[in-house]
């Protein structure tokens, strides 16, 4: 592939030079004939470029799906298998972002409402309940606020601003905005302790994951020195973490299934060089792990942050199905009411850096205000509903889940640029351009495309996951024409650095075009 190479780096960085002088119509029609032909040969000219990339021997026994238009005409300018129903992995954000904005808009926001309900004492203890209405808000989360625990201050503080010293009822989690399907049609079981894969409900408090931050001990053969990110009494680590010298290998795992509450950490972290400023902090190592109950770690959390804000909590932790009856919002003081940010910011966060738990708890958003049935089934319906708006035969696809970690779900490449073009057209236009990740910049294309004219010309969504590798999104041309393109492939057996490289070389092909 040296000589494609060569030819690309010649095509990102070359110039077209054109004469201009005055023609008869002679010279004109001459002139529109040579055009004509000239974007002719430009055409075929990528379409056998492209050809050439994918005829890398690591496609050999992939399926490749790719369809690039222009998105104003519809015109084809390459396609492969345009219409084959691929796996999309995370490409599917992109539908649930866009079906959200359509439904939703830009300016939508999720409100969690906090409630007290019974009386105060004069002794400053509430004879009632701490209620919590969650509202199925994803952005209690670190990508959204530097600590999340600010939230369950926030109502310590509003507490005591009322007297409140102690609770003598329970702190009861409604969470019956969404039902109680946490993992997606067709997600893999060996994925459920990882935080990519965390359980999808009404709550989600720090992503309904926690975060394992190991330094080596003093020491080679001392224990590791460990910190849990949220401290919180939910989840009981075991560290058998050992220190090893420096030049051996840090192998961190669990031996233990989450759902258990007890977490057994295994392994070995190597100790830095002793040149280094820190010892500890260059060679810290962080282990994410799912939460297996959402609900109950958030009651567990706000029990724990509202007694350190010297709030006494007497009652028990509840949540809605655990009740006689249904609550009566309408008889309850309304406490504290924490507003996400709007929609636009979430669906940046989703898109850019691949966020699974925000997109399934987008899907069923969307399911429970069309239908008021927050599951993966009604959002299926929704965007049944939806894709058929933009020109998508529903049964010629399948949509299961909202981040896209089924294997499913099943989408065309044409189609995923048929949605392209339409929230090319949509007034939502911008807010969804901009959640796209684009090269060099955080999120999912940091590290690729990088000084090359694709940099600064192409924004897309990845989809990565096991033999999947996926990208979808605009490019402009050299000429400032812009594209849309979706490339699919599944079924390699390459590694995965590879696959993405060549889908690089496709995008620098695209911006180097130009019909002249």
């Amino acid at each position: 592939m040296n000589s494609l190479i060569v030819f690309l780096c010649f095509a990102l960085f070359s110039t077209h030079i054109s004469a201009i002088g005055h023609a008869t119509i002679a010279d004109s029609v001459k002139h529109d004939k040579k055009s004509a032909n000239g974007q002719v040969q430009s055409f075929k000219q990528l379409q056998e470029d492209i050809d050439a990339i994918l005829s890398a021997t690591e496609l050999v026994n992939a399926s490749v799906g790719i369809s690039v238009l222009f998105p104003g005409t519809g015109e084809t300018l390459y396609k492969r298998n345009d219409q084959t129903s691929l796996i999309p992995a995370s490409t599917m954000k992109m539908f649930t972002t866009a079906a959200a904005l359509e439904l939703l808009g830009p300016d939508f926001k999720y409100t969690t409402r906090f409630y007290i309900d019974g009386t105060i004492q004069n002794s400053g203890e509430l004879d009632g309940d701490l209620i919590i209405r969650a509202s199925g808000d994803p952005s209690m989360s670190a990508y959204f606020l530097k600590d999340p625990g600010i939230i369950l201050d926030n109502i310590a503080l509003k507490l005591d601003s009322l007297g409140i010293t102690s609770i003598k009822g329970n702190i009861i989690l409604d969470h019956s905005y969404f039902d109680d399907e946490e993992f997606g049609p067709g997600w893999a079981i060996d994925d459920i302790p990882y935080p990519y894969s965390a359980p999808i409900s009404a709550i989600a408090f720090h992503d309904n994951k926690v975060e394992l931050q190991f330094k080596p001990g003093a020491k080679a053969g001392d224990y590791s020195r460990m910190t849990m990110i949220p401290e919180n009494s939910y989840l009981r680590i075991v560290n058998n973490v050992m220190t090893v010298p420096m030049g051996n290998a840090t192998l961190i795992d669990s031996d233990a299934d989450p759902r258990s509450g007890v977490i057994d950490m295994q392994g070995s972290i190597a100790m830095a060089p002793p040149t280094s400023k820190d010892n500890t902090d260059e060679s810290m190592s962080t282990i994410g792990l799912s939460i297996h109950d959402p609900v109950q770690f958030f009651l567990q959390l706000c029990k724990q942050r509202l007694e350190k804000m010297g709030i006494r909590i007497r009652g028990s932790l509840l949540r809605n199905e655990m009740l006689n009856e249904n609550i009566n919002y309408v008889d309850l003081k309304e406490l504290f009411a924490y507003d996400s940010p709007s929609l636009s910011s979430i669906i940046t966060v989703i898109n850019t850096v691949s966020h699974n738990l925000g997109a399934e708890m987008l899907f069923k958003t969307m399911a429970k205000e069309q239908f008021g049935e927050g599951s993966f089934a009604k959002g299926a319906d929704y965007m049944k509903r939806f894709i058929s708006k933009i020109g998508i035969i529903p049964e010629q696809c399948a949509i299961v889940d909202g981040s896209g970690l089924s294997r499913l779900n099943l989408l065309s490449a044409y189609q995923q640029t048929q949605l392209l073009i339409a929230m090319d057209k949509s007034p939502n236009r911008e807010y969804f351009r901009s959640s796209l990740a684009r090269p060099g910049q955080i999120g999912t294309l940091k590290n690729r495309m990088l000084q090359s004219l694709a940099q600064q010309q192409v924004i897309a969504k990845t989809g990565s996951m096991n033999n999947v590798s996926c990208l979808s999104g605009y490019a402009t041309t050299r000429d400032g024409e812009q594209l849309v393109f979706s490339m699919m492939m599944n079924g390699f057996t390459a590694p995965d650095g590879i696959i993405r490289n060549l889908q690089d070389m496709i995008c620098m092909r695209l911006a180097s075009f130009s019909r002249k």
